[in-house]
């Protein structure tokens, strides 16, 4: 109950913690244009090397759990 009210809470607000970051990307729009190539491909490459990264967790956690408890 305690989780399905705070949640309930935070769904209900979502919208307010939005308004504070779009405000800063608004605010500091004049250094993110001249950079936003650079922006978009580091964001491109952390999220691939994340995908890959994490594949390989769960391939080395799911080897060594039959390793270990098989």
């Amino acid at each position: 109950y305690h989780i399905k009210k705070q949640a309930n809470f935070l769904l209900d607000n979502m919208a307010f913690f939005f308004i504070p970051p779009a405000v800063a990307i608004i605010d500091t729009m004049d250094i993110i244009l001249p950079n936003l190539l650079s922006i978009v491909f580091i964001c491109m490459i952390s999220t691939i090397s994340t995908f890959f990264i994490t594949a390989y967790a769960v391939r080395l956690a799911l080897t060594l759990e039959k390793k270990w408890f098989h």
